[in-house]
């Protein structure tokens, strides 16, 4: 699962830089772009694994619900995300300062509003506010926070249905993305990106229950698993050349990540990889930090400047590119992020067995 990580990071990647890729290479061929235009759905598939992985490591700790547990958890979610977001959101905030003392220009400044900045630092930007601004990405770190906060219920629903129940929840869950997103006007507009994360969270946790269950143990997963994982960018593009909305490649992601969490093969063998892996764990870094990055490297190398070069030398600009976001969000991930984290982690474990004499630190359990 973490190695899947790194494919839609890279995804969401590609898609935040369409326009650049477009402007060197205006004639892509269509397949290819769709496959660009619809990378926003590496997030859908952040969120699927996200309700698998919270309910693998959490789903036994919430079987008799209480408070100090439920805090205990919430303080471990937030020191997974916050920290590096916080820093992000201080980095946009330094560098607006210095461009607004003349060193630089701003690209949007109506965008850089403290109402806007308000709902980024509270983590609920998504709840129906869908302010833009800031950095942008982390709209779905906002939406992810209130799937944590709403876990125990989606826990205790999910585990009552039979496997046939969480199928048919998930398949439900699936199709209601597109077609609710297809369908949404005015004021629920600002509601499509939170609903679309409560149902694809949802359709996580039903996987998780259908995998306990030993639901379809036996069928052949490894081909199952290399066949959706190609069926994910095969049907968002045929959608997107259709004109169709391309949420309907929610319905493959579902299959992706179950025959995935099943499959024994070579492509869960690649996905278990270690650079895969590596970059499946600094992949929260490569979402959270690679619009910082090209906004400063576009400073440097501006992809202007060589629309007219060479193929090689446009593929080497986008090289150089990739290179910055790896490189900073390696960086974010091993001086920001982890240090971050395991220092919330120790500073309340900390706090508990000091209140309690003789109470044991219990491990983190990593999602």
């Amino acid at each position: 699962m973490t190695g899947l990580r790194t494919l839609a990071a890279v995804w969401v990647v590609i898609y935040h830089f369409k326009e650049e890729i477009v402007k060197l290479f205006p004639h892509l061929p269509a397949p290819l772009l769709e496959f660009v235009n619809t990378g926003g759905l590496g997030v859908d598939v952040f969120f699927v694994l996200s309700g698998f992985v919270i309910s693998y490591n959490y789903a036994t700790t919430f079987k008799n619900f209480d408070g100090k547990t439920y805090r205990r958890y919430l303080w471990l979610r937030l020191a997974r995300i916050y920290p590096l977001h916080l820093a992000v959101l201080f980095a946009y905030a330094a560098l607006l300062f210095i461009a607004s003392r003349g060193y630089g220009t701003v690209n949007n400044p109506e965008d850089f509003t403290l109402s806007s900045l308000l709902t980024y630092l509270l983590l609920i930007q998504a709840w129906g506010f869908e302010i833009e601004g800031w950095n942008k990405p982390a709209w779905s770190i906002t939406a992810e926070w209130f799937a944590y906060l709403t876990f125990p219920v989606t826990r205790a629903l999910t585990a009552r249905l039979s496997p046939g129940g969480l199928l048919l929840c998930s398949v439900m869950a699936l199709v209601l993305v597109p077609i609710m997103a297809a369908n949404a006007t005015g004021a629920a507009l600002h509601f499509v990106n939170i609903t679309r994360l409560i149902c694809e969270f949802t359709v996580g946790c039903c996987l998780y229950w259908m995998h306990a269950k030993g639901m379809g143990r036996h069928l052949p997963w490894s081909p199952i698993a290399a066949v959706s994982l190609l069926a994910v960018p095969v049907v968002a593009t045929v959608c997107s050349s259709l004109g169709v909305i391309s949420y309907w490649a929610t319905l493959p992601i579902g299959v992706m990540v179950y025959a995935l969490i099943q499959a024994r093969g070579p492509i869960a063998t690649w996905l278990s990889s270690r650079p895969m892996v590596f970059w499946g764990q600094v992949s929260y870094a490569v979402y959270l930090t690679h619009l910082l990055t090209r906004s400063l490297l576009t400073r440097v190398i501006n992809p202007d400047a060589f629309v007219d070069a060479a193929t090689p030398v446009k593929i080497g600009v986008l090289l150089a590119f990739a290179v910055g976001i790896g490189t900073v969000a390696t960086l974010a991930f091993l001086f920001i992020e982890e240090p971050a984290r395991k220092w919330m982690r120790r500073r309340y474990d900390q706090r508990i067995s000091g209140r309690v004499p003789g109470a044991a630190i219990q491990p983190e359990q990593r999602g």
